[in-house]
């Protein structure tokens, strides 16, 4: 039975990889991210690692790019442009320096190791996850390129954003089957589609409610991968043209996705959501008070304003109607948000984080190697993989996208990096909370690749007389 899944993966993958372009292995990138514990190859085959669809597809959406007509001759331009994603590629290179040479140069010091049924500080040596590590993060950063170059035609981007619904409803309905599934008793049939070697928490409940995971290994997971859909669909859906998908499917899909999220009962989802809200008010806020009345940015102020109004009423209305559902909602709140200070888990994770930190420090500010030792905040797993070098690197290369200027005359530019610079913080924040090493994901992947695609990079290399990539032939 699980090789089933992995043989409909592989003739999906190879169908999307011959088609014409980049079209399809980007459709199928964006929208197989909620099969996280699906296994593609069996574990002999690939050294024990547990190669899930996002990173298998990331690394030959890359390759179909590469091969495509000026495609690796494109990517090397953006990568090698002090306005394009040089900062990005110079972090690759630091990674990869460092992950070969500081596990040995600091052996002995005492890290967080990745596995083990108890996890304890032991002394550092250069292991099998410093390469797994480092091969996810450059899968990220090869994905974010590849985006970089596919998103420069402006009908990959409209093409893009439907990609991403499709993953979206993809996650809402791995989230309705799971929770069906069990409340039916037939867990099991999930089964074939949960073959990843790691550990799977599936089968979690809190106060009498059964955790939501999806396809996803645990449910933390499965609420900050809807919480990545949530986030890039919400701000990226007004460079949408007006038509069924802008008006109705993706209205109903983001309140899916938030359901999605509720049912998680992750408190770094709740607190990621929360971010997010804050985020979509102020950028509410600030399209009101900045744009001029005509621009296509302030479209739907109005209705927008009278959704959240509304479900506000509606949900102060059901907690009126139906009081009983107060005791349950505001234990699950007591138990994922007030007592998580207090729980073992949020010790443990505390702890890998402050043996990391000092293990960083030990270093002199060099860093350790990528995968050298466990985390639960990326702001420390980056700066203990790639040290003080690498830190500056890959966060002055995001404050670089939220920089980035359109070409003039671009419209849709203008609107998809505006989107970029609020729909990034959301899926950040949430890998503060979580991120246990330096990979920054799929989903900020997707952003840091759109922020390059639509900006003004290519002319200003022509205007230091370089030559510019066209975008229509990216």
């Amino acid at each position: 039975m699980t090789l089933l899944p992995m043989l409909g993966f592989w003739a999906l993958a190879s169908w999307a990889f011959a088609g014409p372009g980049c079209r399809r292995m980007m459709t199928l990138h964006l929208a197989l991210l909620p099969f996280g514990s699906l296994a593609v190859l069996p574990a002999g085959m690939s050294g024990g690692l547990a190669l899930t669809p996002a990173p298998m597809l990331g690394a030959l959406l890359f390759l179909r790019c590469a091969i495509s007509r000026g495609g690796l001759a494109g990517m090397a331009r953006l990568a090698t442009a002090p306005r394009g994603m040089l900062l990005l590629a110079a972090y690759a290179v630091v990674a990869v320096v460092a992950t070969a040479f500081l596990p040995r140069l600091f052996a002995g010091t005492a890290v967080m190791p990745w596995r083990g049924e108890v996890l304890a500080p032991t002394p550092l040596a250069p292991s099998a996850q410093n390469a797994s590590q480092l091969a996810y993060l450059l899968v990220s950063i090869l994905t974010a390129l590849a985006y970089g170059r596919v998103l420069a035609r402006p009908g990959m981007r409209q093409h893009a954003i439907r990609a991403l619904a499709l993953g979206g409803a993809v996650a809402v309905a791995s989230g309705i089957l799971d929770l069906a599934a069990s409340g039916l008793g037939a867990g099991a049939l999930l089964a074939p589609l949960r073959t990843a070697s790691y550990a799977l928490h599936v089968a979690q409940a809190i106060h009498g409610t059964k955790r939501v995971v999806g396809l996803m290994p645990e449910a933390a997971a499965f609420g900050l991968l809807c919480l990545g859909y949530l986030s890039l669909l919400y701000f990226l859906r007004r460079a949408l043209p007006e038509g069924w998908l802008r008006r109705r499917g993706l209205p109903g899909l983001l309140v899916g996705l938030v359901a999605c999220i509720a049912l998680s009962t992750s408190t770094a989802a709740y607190a990621g959501l929360a971010v997010l809200g804050a985020v979509a008010a102020a950028e509410w806020g600030w399209r009101a008070a900045a744009l001029r009345p005509r621009a296509p940015g302030r479209r739907g102020l109005a209705p927008e304003a009278w959704a959240a109004v509304g479900a506000g009423t509606a949900l102060a209305a059901v907690l009126v109607v139906v009081p009983q559902l107060v005791d349950p909602v505001a234990g699950i709140l007591e138990a994922t948000v007030v007592e998580k200070a207090a729980s073992a888990s949020f010790a443990e994770r505390s702890a890998w984080t402050a043996v990391s930190w000092r293990a960083f420090l030990a270093s002199g500010g060099l860093g350790l190697g990528v995968g050298s030792t466990r985390v639960s905040t990326s702001l420390v797993g980056v700066l203990a993989g790639t040290g003080v070098l690498g830190g500056a690197l890959y966060y002055g290369f995001l404050l670089r996208t939220l920089t980035r200027r359109a070409l003039p005359g671009d419209a849709e530019a203008r609107l998809l990096l505006g989107a970029v610079r609020w729909a990034w913080v959301a899926p950040f924040a949430g890998s503060l909370l979580t991120g246990i090493g330096a990979d920054f994901g799929p989903f900020l992947a997707v952003l840091l690749g759109m922020g390059a695609a639509v900006s003004d990079w290519r002319e200003a290399r022509a205007r230091r007389g370089a030559p510019a990539t066209p975008a229509a032939r990216a």
